[in-house]
């Protein structure tokens, strides 16, 4: 039979428009971080930002995902669609990808430290490649000795200069090196007997366990199951593999009100890229097509040809504002005799802690510079 086609007309019509979804609503533990005495508030480069989190990305589209499949706290399905995933193998996020270390970074102490701050007090330097380190039988002496040679970790003689008399009140983003004073002061002020004096300790300690108290956020830290700890790494979060790690944009942001996990439990750069999609969607203002290296906040990497999702990532943060990174250290102290029986213990801070000896340290990296 013939076919018959006809003709109908046309007709204009103009859909509602696309709205931009709503910032989620992010639980905040701002009560528990208030009561905190011990305060560091570093300052990173923001230009950093987008290298440390080269590894995860947002797929907008991903087979064998269902797309606002999720029913949100408030009844909607927005932003449900949106997912974090691992890139590559390895860890989400890594302040080692960034120019500075943690210890160098401009910084300002806060709360107890400008109260208990010594004019008075000399500087410490450390002497690069010669100064004294505890000793760990994971960590052979000369890999110690090697680890402030870096120049950017260090003065024009290498040696790196400590101000303990300097809380670095007197600059916009305060004063490098002064993050290395932060856990001995603070040791010094809560132990026993001390009377608050954040001084006391390096009177009576020996330079090679007093330095090791400064090292944490530079090259590491001995602890007392002879272990290094180390800052930049601690930071690191947990890793994940590549392609298999899929995270909930939304569940990120609503798991950030947990104070009591452990920060090597979490997966740091999916929860860090959430919190930033979430204040800064994409847009044609920030949102570039496919290349690196320009002026937006975010790229658009195709991989239809390679893997089953599409994805945006980072690429120029330089002009991010108000990202903050909150981290507290949970830390005890015993002061020990030249013979090794216990004298002094630290006194808990924030006092309506569990009475454990426990200092807590509330250290905010804000990418501000």
């Amino acid at each position: 039979m013939a076919s018959s086609n006809v003709w109908l007309g046309c007709s204009a019509i103009n859909f509602s428009n696309v709205q931009e979804a709503g910032a989620l609503q992010v639980t905040a533990v701002d009560d528990y971080l208030s009561s905190i005495q011990y305060v560091v508030d570093v300052s990173a480069k923001k230009e950093d930002l987008s290298a440390m989190l080269s590894s995860v990305g947002v797929a907008y589209a991903r087979d064998g995902t269902v797309d606002f499949g999720t029913k949100l706290g408030d009844g909607t399905t927005t932003a449900a669609n949106a997912y974090t995933i691992q890139v590559t193998e390895g860890y989400s996020f890594d302040l080692d990808l960034g120019t500075e270390m943690i210890g160098r970074m401009p910084c300002k102490l806060r709360g107890n430290y400008a109260s208990h701050v010594n004019a008075g007090a000399d500087d410490i330097v450390l002497t690069n490649g010669s100064f004294p380190l505890v000793e760990s039988s994971n960590l052979d002496l000369s890999s110690i000795q090697t680890l402030t040679v870096d120049p950017s970790i260090a003065d024009s003689n290498g040696d790196v200069i400590v101000p303990m008399s300097d809380v670095g009140g007197g600059s916009e983003f305060g004063t490098t090196n002064v993050a290395m004073a932060a856990i001995p002061k603070a040791i010094s002020a809560q132990m026993e007997g001390f009377a608050s004096d954040e001084n006391l300790l390096r009177l009576v300690a020996n330079a090679s366990s007093y330095f090791n108290l400064m090292t944490f956020p530079l090259s590491g830290s001995i602890d007392q199951s002879d272990n290094v700890v180390r800052l930049h790494t601690i930071l690191k979060g947990k890793s994940g593999i590549a392609d298999a790690k899929v995270n909930e944009v939304a569940a990120l942001l609503q798991d950030m009100g947990d104070d009591s996990v452990d920060v090597q439990q979490r997966e740091i750069g999916h929860h860090i890229i959430a919190s930033i999609l979430n204040a800064n969607p994409p847009s044609k203002a920030n949102t570039s097509d496919f290349t690196a290296g320009g002026s937006d906040l975010w790229k658009i990497v195709d991989d239809d040809a390679t893997s089953p999702y599409d994805t945006l990532q980072l690429d120029n943060t330089s002009g991010l504002s108000n990202v903050i990174l909150q981290y507290v250290l949970k830390t005890t102290m015993t002061l020990k005799s030249r013979s090794g029986v216990a004298l002094n213990n630290t006194l808990s801070s924030p006092a309506a802690v569990p009475e454990n000896h426990e200092v807590q340290i509330l250290y905010n990296i804000r990418f501000d510079r």
